[in-house]
């Protein structure tokens, strides 16, 4: 994946991510290794997690 560096946005990751995310995650086990794949719904129930706090993270965008 090649990502234009210049057209990031920092904003608070939203359940809208979870897609994006799971793609991220599973692009680190290559590297990684260890025996763990996310599905959407995985990244989803990360995200929705009641102890996260949305408004304090962050995630790259593109715009």
């Amino acid at each position: 994946m090649t990502v234009d560096r210049a057209r990031l946005v920092r904003r608070p990751i939203t359940p809208a991510d979870a897609p994006a995310l799971a793609e991220l995650l599973n692009a680190i086990e290559v590297v990684d290794v260890f025996g763990e794949y996310y599905s959407t719904e995985d990244a989803a129930d990360q995200i929705n997690a009641p102890l996260l706090d949305l408004a304090d993270s962050w995630g790259p965008r593109n715009t």
